[in-house]
């Protein structure tokens, strides 16, 4: 499998990611297991989606609130919140000179 940015991940680590979730592994340990190998949080989002067959939605949301990435959870959160912030006042400047 590719990611956005076409590295390819470690088949092996996708193999055991997979088996991991055909033995009904608890899902955050999946996660952990992910991060420990390399794989970034769209890495982890895109694998559970393909190998796991979860939504976008619950993939990104048990990703982000996942225990494994609980270190980037208040810098992941201010990046979202500038971005929205920063998408607000474009538009706004936008619809003004209109």
């Amino acid at each position: 499998m590719k990611t956005a940015s076409s590295r390819t991940l470690d088949p092996q680590t996708l193999s055991e990611t997979q088996a991991m979730i055909a033995t009904h592994r608890d899902i955050h340990d999946v996660i952990a297991f992910m991060r420990t190998r390399g794989f970034s949080k769209i890495d982890c989002i895109k694998t559970l989606r393909e190998v796991a067959g979860i939504s976008l939605h619950d993939g990104k949301d048990l990703v982000h609130l996942s225990p494994a990435w609980a270190d980037r959870y208040t810098a992941d959160e201010a990046f979202h919140d500038a971005a929205e912030k920063a998408v607000k006042i474009a538009f706004r400047e936008e619809s003004t000179a209109a």
